[in-house]
């Protein structure tokens, strides 16, 4: 256990001090194991008597008085008015400061307010030892150290001197402060979706936050804190806030650091077993989980999602030391400390605000708004901070600090404790009154620069008078500004000099004396919340950074593909803000500078040691990579500065960058969208210039017929001289076959798929594959020469490190295409595995780019790592959203794209084994009610395995990779929930449905909502609303209970897992979401089994007029009504 210490301030070491000096027999220590041990029962000054109790050997404790001179009415007058002759000294008075000033001056007036000799002491105790100090006496000394500790007007006291009524009576009121907060009664339960406001659009939140523009302060607010604070006797409390502080910040740094980047999968926000409660002593029960990505929070519930701002906001303020302590009093009259964000910085004061008015009020109730955010940032420290308490001393004011335990005023040394740890830690914000001071700063013509004091008038619409000119005009208010001038004296010593100055308003700073003011003073006077004026530009210094100037060797056009770097030139430069200079330039202005200058009207700050190591990196530094030349064109930057480029290779950079109309080909069996034009005429110009491309257009809009344009095209320019090569899912082998042979017949199609699958077929001008083949042949396709490779569904190669993606890798091609449909903002890492399989090396290694790009923009929101990524893959990424203006006009309001999906084995084996048994039954029954019914319960068995294995066999545990229609939703899912839309699986049967829930929850980690006939009313009703209101993307509704009467506008996606074959059924369940009150397009994906009977009767509904009339009105009844001949046509 730590020890007490008594005598912690200057002026309780100064009341020790006199007596243990006076004291010849060395007594007074022998008292101090009294003191610690609790024998002083009682302690009380009657005018200038001490009086106590003290527990001794005997039964009844003994009485001491310890007794010192009393300042007569004159005495008392004259330190009154000796102590008043200085504002600020007597301002430090008044925040129970104690100067040395005030033992100087009254000395020199030969009043002493320390003893001098046991002639100023007039000690007795009632205990048998005649001697003084007794060990009784001296316990009560050491108790009263801690007494003037506390409030060093205990000294006056002690002599008849009540220096709180003397300053009264010349017009000053000592307060006491006290920080209360509501009555706190709250309860974090249930995370109830209809409670938060309608207006609050969480995406639009999402994106004005940016956590990398918080600054990073350290340890330096805690700094400012006085040391070994009297309230506190085990150590030093500002040595324990700071390390405190320190562990925060280790703490959050490892949360944030483990934080997954690029998982699409949903993750709750809260430890599932429990609710988080707190009642109303703040007493904490639950558990937060680990904090997400803000891109993965826009997956969850909208109470979740702002919750888990919170958690990440929290973390960012402990990483950068925006935290505070704050002393809070409950309602049951017990003391906390509350972790509270420092709201002096202005970019947290904006995260405060957009924060704080979208709390639900479900989750905190009868608390202001800004004290739930401050309760919830609290909360998060705990939990974290939680893990480091057993460091800390064992007491209740360390446990308080650390542990967010409860503390009575009982707890601390004396009374007057309380008020000290209050005033100890208001400190570290600066508050003041009606009169603020301001901190100004001016350069003069000679790079000198004034720092002076002004006030401003918050109640007037006036403009700021000098120090002096209030002082005079103000003399009662000057007081109270001067105690706040004086709590910044420690950290601007200038303050002294500025107060006490009669002959000038400022003090003037060399430009090399003012770098420690402005780097080191002027900084904690900002974080202490003064406001600063400082010259324009001088709140931003700039400091010298290496840039560079880009040439092209050549006037004549650059090069192929990333080879163009070989076609660039440098010259080294110094960035001087938005000034460039060259090497020779800088140098030049080193041999007359140095500290902070002004050079053009922008603030430099050559500083020696940044110097050299700028002008070493040019010497040691003669050229820059080619890919890293390729990232300073693109970008327009260098290091964070911005480069320089010739009018020639600007002019260039355009061409590369604005890419020429292109007409569809001929016989292309389509009417291209003008989206899909300028699509396919982006494709090819990259091409040409050797540039990868990545289509990543939403889901829907088409990509697949834009790259079959842009084959025909290579095959119309005579650039498929060599094949090219489609990679694809297994599940989309057969659309992509399919859509070309509908779009573009010219174009001969391999399949390099099943068991046989070899190159014989000759003057094939597409080959289409699945990734697993690729994996397994590897050696095949690498060998072989191809034209165009485009890899769809990308997102299967984003992981570098397994052998799926180094063997596609591996193919070698003239051109390089990817697909995908999924956002690439909100998924960085996974993309550079996808963008490195387009140009090799152009965006670093995969640790340099989660460093410097992906984690600044998925974990802060770095709003400049985003715009720089975006410069660097400009040329090489095109997106484009149904939302978009240029897009959204030239769509029509329901795409239907039907899903072509592959029996598995497992399927194909079951298929065809019922088919065989059943046909053989069927075929030996004459027509009849009995024959049509077993016709019927083969088409139903045959529904049951193309939707999966368990559907037909009732078994549970369903695996997603057993069924093709499966395994295409989840794909399809996937996306839709990465681009936070909703969608709608309709399926004819319960048991399905019950499958589709575990699948579902099981691969995309969420679970979607069931909406089907063993539903009540109420049930089905919540279940409508949770789904409007954004608490599930996915709903699954049984055909016949869901089909007709519900609105369900929120979703933008209608599935139909498995068909009815009657449009006007399949009509009425799409338009659950297209119908009046939907404002997005609908996407309608109908999934078919390819070479199956739900192909060929899909084929010939949509070929016979007729037969699809006849479906309107007879359903599937005409199938039972087939021959034997036609039936097995149909299933076979």
């Amino acid at each position: 256990m730590s020890r007490i210490q008594y005598g912690i301030t200057w002026w309780g070491k100064e009341w020790l001090k006199a007596l243990t000096m006076i004291d010849h027999a060395n007594r007074i220590p022998r008292g101090k194991s009294y003191a610690n041990n609790g024998a002083v029962k009682k302690l009380v000054i009657e005018k200038n008597v001490i009086k106590a109790k003290v527990q001794g050997t005997q039964r009844s404790p003994y009485r001491v008085e310890v007794k010192l001179k009393a300042f007569n009415h004159v005495k008392q007058q004259q330190i009154v008015a000796l102590l008043s002759q200085n504002d600020l000294l007597l301002a430090e008075l008044l925040n129970h400061q104690l100067p040395p000033e005030t033992n100087q001056i009254l000395t020199q007036a030969k009043i002493n307010l320390f003893p001098t000799s046991w002639a100023d002491v007039n000690g007795s105790c009632s205990c048998p030892d005649s001697a003084v100090p007794c060990k009784h006496i001296a316990a009560v000394i050491y108790l009263m150290a801690t007494e003037i500790d506390n409030d060093p007007f205990r000294v006056f006291d002690l002599h008849d001197c009540n220096m709180s009524w003397l300053l009264k009576q010349r017009g000053v009121k000592l307060t006491q402060s006290e920080i209360k907060i509501e009555t706190i009664a709250w309860h974090l339960n249930g995370l109830k979706q209809h409670q938060h406001p309608s207006d609050i659009d969480l995406e639009t939140i999402l994106n004005k936050i940016d956590f990398s523009l918080l600054p990073n302060i350290g340890t330096s607010l805690m700094a400012t804190l006085m040391a070994n604070p009297p309230c506190y006797q085990h150590g030093d409390l500002k040595v324990l806030v700071t390390n405190a502080v320190k562990d925060m910040a280790k703490i959050a740094a490892k949360e944030l650091s483990a934080i997954e980047l690029s998982d699409s999968r949903q993750t709750p926000l809260f430890d599932s077993k429990s609710d988080l409660i707190i009642d109303e002593e703040l007493k904490i029960s639950g558990h937060l989980d680990k904090p997400l990505s803000l891109s993965k929070l826009g997956y969850l519930s909208h109470n979740e999602t702002i919750l888990g701002l919170i958690h990440l906001f929290g973390l960012h303020l402990m990483v950068n030391g925006l935290i505070k302590p704050r002393l809070a009093m409950t309602s049951h009259g017990h003391y906390r400390i509350l972790w509270v964000p420092v709201i002096t910085q202005n970019e947290v004061v904006k995260l405060v605000d957009l924060l704080n008015p979208i709390i639900p009020e479900s989750i905190l109730l009868q608390i202001s708004p800004t004290e739930k955010l401050n309760l919830l940032i609290d909360l998060v420290v705990r939990q974290h901070l939680n893990s480091k308490t057993n460091k800390y001393p064992a007491n209740k004011i360390s446990h308080a600090m650390t542990k967010g335990a409860f503390f009575s005023q009982s707890d601390l040394p004396v009374a007057q404790s309380l008020s000290v740890l209050s005033i100890w830690l208001k400190k570290l914000s600066f508050t003041s009154d009606r009169f603020v001071p301001l901190i100004m700063v001016t350069n003069t013509k000679k790079d000198d620069y004034h720092l002076s004091i002004w006030v401003r008038d918050t109640t007037a619409n006036m403009p700021p008078v000098t120090l002096a000119e209030f002082k005079q005009n103000n003399p009662v208010a000057n007081l109270r500004l001067s105690q706040d001038l004086a709590t910044i004296k420690p950290h601007l010593p200038v303050i002294k000099e500025l107060m006490g100055s009669k002959k000038t308003d400022y003090v003037n700073f060399s430009a090399s004396q003012f770098v420690n003011v402005l780097f080191e003073m002027l900084p904690v006077i900002k974080l202490l919340g003064l406001n600063l004026v400082l010259p324009k530009g001088l709140d931003e210094i700039i400091r010298p950074k290496v840039t560079m100037k880009l040439k092209s060797k050549s006037m004549t056009s650059m090069g192929h593909g990333l080879n163009l770097a070989e076609m660039l030139e440098f010259d080294w430069q110094v960035a001087l803000g938005s000034k460039h200079i060259s090497v020779s330039e800088f140098k030049q202005l080193l041999k007359k500078s140095r500290g902070i200058i002004n050079f053009k009207n922008e603030f430099i700050y050559l500083n020696e040691a940044e110097i050299n190591s700028l002008l070493k990196t040019i010497q040691s530094s003669p050229k820059a990579s080619q890919t890293e030349l390729m990232r300073a064109l693109l970008s327009g930057e260098y290091q964070g500065s911005p480069i320089e480029l010739t009018a020639g290779l600007t002019q260039e950079l355009n061409r590369l960058k604005q890419f020429p109309t292109l007409p569809p080909p001929k016989n292309l069996q389509t009417t291209l969208r003008d989206y899909q034009t300028r699509g396919m005429a982006w494709l090819f110009h990259n091409a040409k210039l050797g540039f990868g491309s990545l289509l990543a257009d939403d889901m829907g809009l088409g990509k697949t017929v834009q790259i079959i344009s842009l084959l025909l095209i290579f095959k119309q320019r005579q650039m498929l001289e060599k094949p090219a090569l489609v990679v694809v899912p297994t599940s989309l082998i057969n659309n992509w076959q399919r859509e070309i042979a509908k779009f573009a017949p010219d174009l001969k199609v391999a399949l390099y798929h099943g068991q046989k699958r070899n190159w014989d077929q000759t003057e094939v001008d597409v080959w289409l594959t699945s990734f697993g083949l690729v994996r397994r042949d590897v050696s095949r396709f690498e060998t072989h020469q191809w034209s165009l490779l485009t890899v769809d569904e990308a997102q299967n190669i984003k992981n570098p490190h397994v052998i799926q993606t180094k063997a596609v890798k591996k193919i070698k091609a003239d051109y390089k295409i990817a697909l995908t449909g999924t956002p690439v903002e909100n998924h960085l890492s996974d993309y550079w595995s996808i963008l490195d399989f387009l140009m090799p090396g152009f965006l670093m290694n995969l640790t340099e780019f989660r460093d410097q790009i992906a984690r600044p923009i998925e974990v802060d929101r770095n709003q400049q790592a985003l715009a720089y990524f975006k410069k660097l893959t400009e040329p090489f990424i095109m997106r484009r959203l149904k939302t978009d203006k240029s897009i959204i006009s030239d769509l029509p309001d329901k795409i239907v794209i039907e899903q072509y999906c592959t029996l598995t084995a497992d399927q194909a084996s079951l298929y065809q084994a019922t088919v065989d048994q059943m046909l053989r039954v069927i075929e030996g029954m004459d027509k009849s009610i009995e024959r049509t019914g077993m016709v019927f319960k083969l088409m139903t068995s045959l529904k049951q395995i193309c939707n999966h294995p368990n559907h037909f066999l009732k078994t549970p545990s369903p695996q997603v990779t057993t069924s093709g229609k499966s395994i295409r939703l989840m794909e399809i899912l996937t996306e839709i929930v990465e681009d936070h839309h909703q969608a709608l699986i309709f399926t004819q049967y319960t048991e399905m449905g019950n499958l589709l829930v575990e699948m579902i929850e099981k691969t995309l980690n969420l679970k979607p909502l069931f909406f089907h006939g063993g539903l009540n009313l109420k049930k089905r009703a919540i279940m409508v609303d949770e789904f409007n209101n954004h608490t599930s993307p996915v709903m699954i509704l049984s055909l016949k209970t869901g089909g007709t009467g519900l609105n369900l506008t929120a979703a933008n996606h209608v599935i139909h897992y498995d068909l009815w074959w009657n449009q006007a059924v399949e009509n009425q369940a799409t338009d659950r979401a297209f119908r009046i009150g939907q404002t997005k397009n609908v996407n309608v994906h109908r999934f078919i089994t390819a070479d199956t009977f739900e192909e060929k009767i899909n084929q010939m509904i949509n070929n016979k007029r007729e037969l699809a009339d006849l479906t309107v009105g007879s359903g599937e009844k005409w199938i039972g009504e087939l021959s034997n001949s036609e039936l097995k046509k149909l299933f076979s």
